[in-house]
């Protein structure tokens, strides 16, 4: 039984393909991704939604046909969804994502194609037992979704107002977020001997790029943004002391103050002080953003 009691939304992920071959010299060689990938996947995997559509056809109110759930409840419309040749199939039913899974593989081997066995899983969003490796929710496009249980104060409701007793966090997948890290200690570790302004101005795009893809999700409500400052400070704090000796003595010389806030890492000049970003600040900029929409 792979389904939850309220919404019964199981995921299977099917993702990227093996494509590293070997030359008949005997050379390996790896096909290199280029700005048409997304396309030529796009043009590869057509149909494939329109396949598992009419396997399973739904209804007016666009639940499958024939099909309930072991609770007697009938099963809506399967969800795919797909960018370039990483995608996910959403469904109420176990049974329903295991006979995904066989269309999709027998329609890949008909192109000549296969699923990737690392990239493929079945998982449950709510509760881990039901997931195939023990593990609930799943990584799609640097994203992890994952439902949690929660008191009745955070709880969320479906259209017809009952409770669900849990809600829906998409963070940054824990790939993400250590690759995330990884780029950053390298530009903070190359600038060992630069100036501060030279650092800020290599450091911002990264934060500024990343926290920007993440500003819609939920990284600033579940620490992740924060955690995240935390470690850029960190590192921070070991470059100033490699540049003055002393943590003190680079506490002084390159933290200001600016405002309310008191541990900015920014320059001296009294006019344009070049600052370095925070990701916590997207996330407070979304906040602003969704205070003044409709």
């Amino acid at each position: 039984m792979m389904e939850s009691r309220v919404t019964q939304k199981c995921h299977a992920r099917f993702g990227e393909r093996d494509r590293e071959t070997r030359s008949p010299q005997g050379l390996k060689v790896r096909s290199v991704p280029t700005p048409f990938s997304p396309l030529l996947s796009s043009i590869a995997l057509h149909g494939l939604e329109n396949l598992i559509n009419q396997e399973f056809p739904v209804n007016k109110a666009g639940k499958i046909k024939g099909a309930k759930s072991k609770f007697g409840y009938e099963i809506s419309q399967t969800s795919f969804i797909r960018y370039a040749d990483d995608f996910v199939v959403l469904s109420e039913s176990k049974a329903v994502i295991l006979r995904c899974e066989e269309l999709i593989r027998e329609w890949l081997k008909g192109i000549g194609l296969e699923l990737k066995p690392e990239k493929t899983r079945i998982a449950h969003t709510l509760h881990p037992h039901l997931s195939e490796d023990g593990k609930p929710g799943f990584d799609f496009l640097g994203h992890h979704i994952q439902q949690v249980e929660v008191g009745k104060y955070r709880d969320n409701k479906n259209s017809q107002g009952t409770r669900l007793g849990f809600i829906t966090l998409i963070t940054p997948s824990k790939k993400a977020i250590e690759a995330h890290k990884q780029d950053m200690k390298s530009i903070i570790t190359k600038h060992r001997s630069r100036s501060q302004a030279e650092l800020i101005k290599d450091l911002n795009p990264v934060i500024r790029g990343w926290a920007s893809y993440y500003r819609v999700s939920d990284a600033g409500t579940t620490g992740d943004f924060a955690r995240l400052d935390r470690v850029t400070y960190l590192l921070l704090r070991r470059w100033a002391k490699r540049q003055t000796g002393s943590i003190n003595l680079g506490h002084q010389k390159y933290w200001h103050t600016i405002g309310d806030n008191h541990w900015v890492f920014t320059t001296r000049s009294e006019s344009n002080p070049l600052r370095l970003l925070t990701h916590i600040e997207f996330h407070k900029a979304r906040e602003r953003l969704c205070q003044g929409s409709w």
